[in-house]
C-alpha cells in the first residue's frame, strides 16, 4: 500500500510540470518502473546502507515537455483503438469546450486555461467536467488519448 502511494505521489509530481527526483531503493522493479516511465538515471547514491550502490531518477516535464511525455506515455501503452464512432465526437463539444480541449491537449493546467480565455478557474474546471461527462472520459489522459487518436485518423 505504501508502495501503491509513493507512486502515486511521484506520477502526480511529475505531472505538476517540473523537474521531479527519485531515489527508490535499489531494486530491478523500480529500476524497470522508473525506466519505462520516462525517467533519467543520474547518479549513485549509497545512503540506504552505506554500501548497495542505489540509482538516483530524474524527469523533467516542465513547459512544454509535460505535452511530449504524455504523448509518449500514451503511445506506450498499446492502448486498443476504438472502434470508429459514426460521428465524430468532438461535435458534440460547445465551441468553448472544443477550445479548452486544445489547451488541455497542449498540457496547460486550469488556471493557464482561464487566463488564456479570459475566464476563472472555477468555468474551466466546469468545462472539463461537461467535456468529460459529454465524451465518457475519466481522465485527462484518456482525453488527450482520445483527442489524439480522432487527429491521427484524420489526418
Amino acid at each position: 500500500m505504501m508502495r501503491e502511494a509513493a507512486g502515486i505521489t511521484f506520477i502526480n509530481h511529475m505531472l505538476s510540470r517540473g523537474v521531479c527526483i527519485a531515489a527508490p531503493p535499489a531494486n530491478p522493479m523500480f529500476e524497470h518502473i522508473h525506466l519505462r516511465l520516462g525517467c533519467e538515471q543520474t547518479t549513485v547514491h549509497r545512503d540506504y546502507d552505506g554500501i548497495t550502490p542505489t540509482p538516483m531518477y530524474m524527469i523533467d516535464t516542465s513547459g512544454g515537455k509535460l505535452h511530449r511525455f504524455l504523448n509518449k506515455m500514451i503511445a506506450s501503452l498499446s492502448l486498443p483503438q476504438e472502434e470508429a464512432q459514426e460521428h465524430d465526437d468532438l461535435l458534440v463539444l460547445s465551441g468553448r469546450e472544443k477550445e479548452v480541449v486544445e489547451l488541455l491537449v497542449k498540457g496547460h493546467s486550469n488556471l493557464e486555461i482561464a487566463a488564456t480565455l479570459y475566464v476563472s478557474e472555477t468555468t474551466v474546471k466546469k468545462h472539463v467536467s461537461n467535456i468529460f461527462r459529454k465524451l465518457d472520459v475519466k481522465s485527462r489522459a484518456q482525453l488527450i488519448n482520445r483527442y489524439m487518436s480522432k487527429i491521427n485518423s484524420q489526418g
